[in-house]
């Protein structure tokens, strides 16, 4: 009986399951395989090195001033990870509370500050390398899973890459988080399949254990809860019992990582601005809620199709709420229950049509603000892994149009083999670099970014309100002529009251202008528009230090008492507002209690230079002199490693 041969498919998945079966001419077909899978990855992970390569000399921007430059934890170095592992995302800039736990990422940020201080060029690299290893990755799993459809896991894996959204997350040191929560998603997608072919422990293990590293990254990574069994159940032949247990092996890594998650940032809320952060919240009830968040859905959609313009910022008031007779409300709902008639249709036929739409829905559920409320309405960040759902179902219907994938030995023949399907992709991806490779540009720091954006997103108080700003910067102005100078302060003082005029709840900018005011010695103006910011949010301890400061610049001693301590009993860990409160109690003579105040201020930040100045003049106005060279000694030293 004359025994049927193999096909390409039929080969790869035997070599899966089991090499040591095929003969030595299998083996050679087997070798060349592995070399053409070998060079269509590097291909991807090249391309998207290529995309992003003019990055590499940007700045810092944007968060990475609250998680990197000025964050007091991050900026310790190596001696900083136990720390960040005990503590919130962001612990270690000024005060603010936050419910993220990334300590993964945040202690990758405290390595690059350890093995180059204040140098964004390393953050950049990891970024772009982390980036171009996700490519390689991906086209890896989406071949493994696609039984050696090289052609699809090629173009998928392109497609992604090139996509002209992602430049946020790639162009901004902070986002690696983005980056490392999806690449440990997709290793562990990898050895669940390995682990299906032999049900191998050890596989397992690494399964597991590269879905916690990406819960440690980004915590919505939880959301790979419903692509696991998804990509079980599409693209192998595990039984059902042997689905569940691998289910609730899962689950467990899930529990764990919230357990040890929830024991850190407890049960305390984030601090958040409300509507100038979520929009959503200004909804006047759940329908306009609701119709807004699928609105924003279709905008999204948008960008997948047609990605512009890219803005860094879309809070209130650039998307407006709307209502379900909304005319954009109906198009997006329409829209995506058509897509999800789709899954369902295709959905017993397990194909990828039907599983790139449901990777859509599952991991933007979240940032979605349907089932729950998040803290921003939109961000282009939001929907870096998303992404790869659309780019997995278009990715499959181009690849059919070069038909079935014929035998290949090279790339060179793979290429000529299925010319129409690449063209197509060469198209798209010529289209979609040019954008990415000019929106990198845009990135390059937070002058180039606000001043463009501004434009791009008008109805934004929060673009405004950067913009604003950081014009008054000092360290933007101090090497610009006077005049110069003033005119960027003016220019400062109308984006901000832009904002505002926008927006008119928004505390941080009266806080901000009222800092201006104070600066330019308009004393007055500055207590009205702090006291302005006192009544949108009384319970601010930065508004009230700053108020404090200006009584202390003209010499009312109590009234500043009064503000600085509001401010520490506000926040217990406000380290400055601690030194300010000793500064007064030092003109008052009371240098008992400034010398608490002072070490209240050093206990809390041990690194605070003028605290350790001031603590050494306190002991040397009360002839102490012993103590006080120790503390300006100390003081000395913290100044002169910052310079370094």
């Amino acid at each position: 009986m004359q025994q049927r041969k193999l096909t390409k498919k039929e080969k790869f998945q035997r070599s899966a399951e089991n090499p040591k079966t095929f003969s030595s001419g299998s083996a050679k077909e087997i070798s060349s395989d592995n070399i053409l899978i070998k060079w269509l990855g590097l291909m991807v992970a090249f391309c998207a090195f290529v995309m992003y390569a003019n990055t590499l000399g940007h700045g810092y921007v944007l968060d990475d001033y609250s998680i990197i430059i000025e964050n007091k934890i991050t900026r310790l170095g190596w001696s900083a990870i136990p720390t960040i592992f005990k503590t919130t995302y962001r612990f270690g800039y000024i005060f603010i509370s936050d419910d993220l736990y990334r300590p993964i990422t945040k202690s990758l940020f405290a390595v690059q500050w350890a093995l180059s201080p204040n140098n964004p060029s390393v953050g950049h690299w990891m970024n772009v390398i982390a980036f171009s290893l996700t490519g390689w990755v991906l086209f890896i799993t989406l071949n493994l899973y696609s039984k050696g459809n090289k052609l699809f896991a090629f173009i998928a894996s392109l497609l992604f890459i090139v996509h002209p959204i992602h430049t946020e997350v790639v162009a901004n040191i902070k986002s690696l988080d983005e980056i490392l929560g999806l690449l440990f998603c997709l290793l562990s997608l990898q050895y669940i399949f390995l682990y299906s072919q032999n049900a191998n422990a050890r596989k397992l293990f690494l399964a597991l254990l590269f879905y916690f590293c990406a819960l440690m990254s980004k915590e919505s990574s939880i959301t790979f809860m419903g692509i696991f069994p998804l990509a079980v159940y599409f693209f192998t032949n595990l039984n059902k019992n042997k689905q569940l247990r691998l289910f609730f092996s899962f689950l467990s890594i899930a529990i764990i990582f919230i357990l040890i998650r929830r024991s850190v940032t407890g049960l305390v809320a984030a601090e958040t601005h409300a509507g100038i952060d979520n929009l959503l919240i200004t909804a006047p009830d759940f329908s306009h809620r609701f119709a807004t968040a699928v609105l924003i859905l279709g905008l999204y959609a948008k960008l997948f199709f047609f990605p512009h313009p890219l803005v860094f910022d879309y809070s209130a008031n650039q998307i407006p709420v709307i209502g379900l007779s909304d005319y954009r409300f109906i198009i997006s709902f329409g829209f995506f229950i058509a897509i999800a008639v789709i899954a369902f249709i295709h959905f017993k036929k397990r194909t990828w049509i039907s599983f790139g739409i449901l990777f859509f829905f599952i991991t933007a559920s979240i940032s979605s603000n349907i089932i729950i409320l998040i803290g921003t309405s939109m961000g282009e960040r939001l929907m870096y892994t998303p992404l790869l759902g659309w780019c997995i179902a278009i990715g499959y219907l181009i690849s059919k149009i070069s038909g079935v994938e014929a035998a290949v030995i090279s790339v060179q023949n793979f290429l000529q083999q299925n010319s129409k399907s690449i063209g197509i992709t060469v198209f798209i991806m010529i289209s979609f670099g040019i954008k990415t490779v000019s929106r990198n540009r845009v990135w390059k720091d937070n002058y180039t970014l606000y001043t463009n954006d501004v434009l791009l997103s008008p109805n934004s108080a929060r673009t405004h309100y950067y913009l604003g700003n950081y014009l008054n910067k000092e360290e933007f102005i101090k090497d610009k002529p006077k005049i110069e100078q003033d005119s960027l302060i003016q220019l400062s003082i109308v984006e901000l009251k832009k904002a505002i005029g926008i927006y008119p709840a928004f505390t941080d900018v009266y806080n901000q202008l009222g800092v201006i005011y104070d600066r330019i010695n308009l004393p007055d103006s500055a207590i009205m528009y702090y006291t302005t910011a006192l009544k949108y949010n009384p319970n601010d301890p930065t508004v009230h230090n700053n108020i404090g400061t200006v009584f202390f610049k003209y010499k009312n001693y109590p009234e500043a008492v009064k503000a600085f301590t509001k401010a520490t009993q506000l926040n217990p860990n406000y380290a400055e507002a601690f030194a300010n409160l000793g500064s007064c109690n030092g003109m008052q003579n009371d240098f008992t209690t400034a010398i608490y105040n002072f070490n209240r201020a050093i206990t809390i930040d041990p690194n605070y230079q003028q605290a350790y100045y001031f603590m050494g003049i306190t002991y040397r106005n009360i002839g102490n002199e012993q103590q006080a060279q120790f503390y300006l000694n100390m003081s000395e030293q913290l100044k002169a490693s910052t310079k370094k």
